[in-house]
């Protein structure tokens, strides 16, 4: 369970969302889902888009010591 940074909801982070974030490279979400999509509705609106942006992974060395996206 984690709290949501912007309204102070708890929300599931469930072991196959951390295990997809976590093989994707991305930090854990700090923003409940429904603050997600509201953020991002946001920035599409303010930046003319109507479609959806996609964030960079962080690059981090796998287990093997290589670079997930070179």
């Amino acid at each position: 369970i984690l709290y949501c940074v912007q309204c102070d909801e708890s929300f599931e982070y469930s072991l196959e969302d951390q295990d997809r974030f976590d093989r994707l490279g991305f930090d854990p979400p700090r923003r409940c889902p429904a603050c997600r999509q509201h953020k991002m509705r946001l920035a599409d609106a303010h930046e003319g888009r109507e479609g959806r942006r996609r964030a960079r992974p962080r690059r981090r060395p796998n287990r093997d010591g290589e670079l997930a996206y070179p």
